[in-house]
């Protein structure tokens, strides 16, 4: 099906749209969208070309801009499979690169910048099952997420 997870501020005033799926030969799509205030005041959305990102077969699930490029949380399309970070320019003759394949079992959907610092914090998703019962059916106290807090090189 498809699946939008990732949006982030463009360079150009634009936005980003990040696919989770579909992937396209294997690459995560990103759509900008070029006019977003307009299509809030009403206009018609304008967008440019899609670009296809190669995250070694996975999908878009967090993307973010920080400060001069951006910052994706890739992960499987379904729910198996690995999640690594990666550093793109935000050009599409720019090819993403590896900072960090991710722990098994640590499934992030977002990410926070660490403020004056290199450190970005992820931020996974643990809503599937803890201690036998489904996180998000869990009482508000019981719910959780973890965060294992990386460095940029």
């Amino acid at each position: 099906g498809l699946n939008i997870e990732g949006l982030a501020a463009g360079k150009d005033g634009g936005l980003l749209i990040g696919f989770r799926n579909p992937l396209i030969a294997g690459k995560a799509p990103v759509v900008p969208l070029k006019n977003p205030a307009e299509v809030v005041q009403g206009d018609r959305a304008r967008f440019d070309t899609p670009i296809l990102l190669d995250l070694a077969g996975r999908g878009i699930r967090s993307i973010d801009r920080v400060g001069d490029h951006y910052l994706i949380v890739a992960g499987p399309v379904a729910d198996a499979g690995t999640f690594a970070l990666f550093r793109w320019s935000g050009s599409a003759r720019d090819a993403p690169a590896l900072q960090y394949e991710l722990p098994s079992g640590f499934s992030p959907e977002a990410l926070v910048p660490v403020a004056g610092s290199k450190d970005v914090d992820l931020l996974s998703d643990d809503g599937s099952t803890q201690a036998a019962v489904a996180c998000g059916s869990a009482t508000k106290a019981k719910q959780m997420f973890r965060t294992i807090r990386v460095r940029l090189p």
